[in-house]
């Protein structure tokens, strides 16, 4: 049925018609000056790209690999790719090539992607050995390295495609179908055994519309991704979310620091790992230690005061008017003063994992920045597990998604299922449920506790207790 059809055809189409000339990629450069990319603009290069493949051989079902998938580029690649049925294999993010050559192989890919000119000069001898020639396509650092296929030319060669044979790329982006294979990605186990992990198109776009559901994103929003790159399958989310809503994704290269990233891109939700949130912290800390005498001498006043209001708020206790007053004080203070210095517009921060100190967890929480977690393993499309945003629960792994079902099992095991799942996922039993290896037990309202709360306080994103209360205040 026509339903079953061309699926990222018609999120772009309507993308397309919606947003023409609406901020879509906005990348800021090393002198912190902004780079705008319309979305008339970034979808017409995703067309020409994908169509590209097509015109260097590249047949549907066939696997391409890209390594360190970061910038507008990487946005382009996987969305072309995809959109004339070709699938995109993880390659890595290029710390250990050894790795990805291994990917590459096992992937069987037809030809390799990359932005770096290192990663572009060791992949081209596999390449070689496979008996692939003109099989490295490449852009920025990368398109300057003798036999790589620049990036502009792939785009070049999808634009004569489309004036010559019209009708050939209207079939080919149309014989696209909702279970066709959109992803793979190498996943190493615990146990030192290696597996591959396949999503399909339709796992790729329900998990990218519960993402949408979950976090509330709209068309303003501008979404920046912070830290390590949680690779191909993040990009491949957040470029879906973008495409469903019409919201700008966010870069940065890779020289800024995360303080100065935010307060340049602005942002209004962000992405950000375990590293990049301490890093966050440690940034703002130093910011209220060379600030302003007067804001140093209260800024363990203030961030003690949001603790108290995060917590009493959390749990659902009344402020008080006597707490009411201070935290207005520490808000005009100090705590309004923090929020600027993280661009001013954030409304939301999702943790990926649910990995996050409690310092961290609870810094943010007294200036109304709850870092939310989400637990969402590759089988499951990256998403499962997340904390509400209006009522986020610190020490718990939140509630199931939307479309998401979960069921805790007899021994404590958590399991979920749904359209997102991997048919093919390791640990995924005859009626479709995934072991999320969490041990936990399930509350009437549906949330998710770890099976020993007090015993995990210095776990991943489990905080129950604020960090710091002052002797010398009484309470409020």
């Amino acid at each position: 049925m026509q339903e079953d059809r061309s699926p990222i055809s018609r999120i772009l189409l309507r993308r397309q018609r919606r947003s023409q000339g609406e901020p879509a990629a906005i990348e800021a450069t090393r002198l912190r000056e902004l780079s705008t990319r319309a979305w008339g603009e970034l979808l017409a290069q995703v067309r020409q790209f994908g169509l590209g493949l097509r015109a260097l051989g590249v047949e549907r079902g066939q696997v391409v690999g890209i390594l360190a998938p970061a910038g507008p580029e990487a946005t382009i690649v996987v969305l072309g790719a995809l959109l004339v049925g070709v699938v995109v294999a993880d390659l890595g993010d290029g710390t250990d090539l050894e790795l990805s050559k291994v990917a590459l192989c096992r992937a069987d890919c037809r030809l390799a992607i990359c932005g770096e000119r290192e990663h572009a000069e060791a992949l081209l001898p596999i390449l070689r050995q496979r008996g692939i020639e003109r099989g490295l396509i490449g852009w920025g650092a990368a398109s300057s390295v003798n036999a790589v296929f620049p990036f502009g030319q792939v785009c070049l060669k999808g634009n004569e495609l489309a004036e010559r044979e019209p009708v050939q790329v209207t079939e080919s982006i149309a014989s696209v179908r909702n279970d066709d294979l959109a992803i793979v990605m190498p996943d190493s186990r615990r146990d030192g055994s290696f597996r591959e992990v396949r999503l399909t198109h339709d796992n790729c776009i329900v998990a990218a519309e519960s993402l949408r559901k979950a976090i509330g994103v709209q068309a303003e929003d501008r979404i920046l991704a912070l830290g390590t790159s949680r690779g191909l399958l993040e990009q491949l989310l957040l470029a879906l979310v973008s495409g469903l809503t019409g919201a700008s994704l966010l870069y940065a290269v890779r020289e800024l620091g995360a303080l100065i990233t935010c307060q340049s891109t602005r942002p209004t939700i962000v992405l950000a790992d375990k590293n990049a949130l301490d890093e966050l912290h440690r940034a703002l800390d130093r910011e209220l230690l060379v600030g302003a005498a007067w804001r140093r001498r209260i800024s363990a006043w203030a961030l003690w005061i949001g603790n108290e209001s995060a917590r009493r708020r959390i749990s659902g206790a009344e402020l008080g008017p006597l707490l009411t007053a201070r935290q207005l004080v520490a808000d005009y203070f100090v705590l309004a003063e923090l929020r600027r210095l993280i661009g001013g517009q954030v409304r939301r921060l999702i943790v990926p994992g649910a990995n996050s100190r409690r310092e961290a967890r609870w810094f943010f929480e007294a200036f109304g920045v709850s870092p939310l977690g989400i637990v969402g393993p590759a089988e499951a499309s990256g998403i499962g597990l997340m904390e509400l945003p209006d009522d986020p629960r610190p020490g718990s792994y939140g509630r199931a998604m939307p479309g998401v079902d979960v069921w805790v099992d007899a021994e404590g095991r958590v399991r979920i299922r749904g359209a997102n799942v991997s048919k093919q996922a390791p640990h995924i039993d005859a009626r479709g449920w995934l072991d999320l290896d969490i041990i936990a037990d399930i509350d009437d309202e549906g949330m998710i506790w770890p099976e020993s709360p007090m015993g995990s306080l210095d776990a991943s994103s489990l905080a129950v207790l604020p960090i710091a209360e002052p002797t010398e205040l009484g309470p409020a």
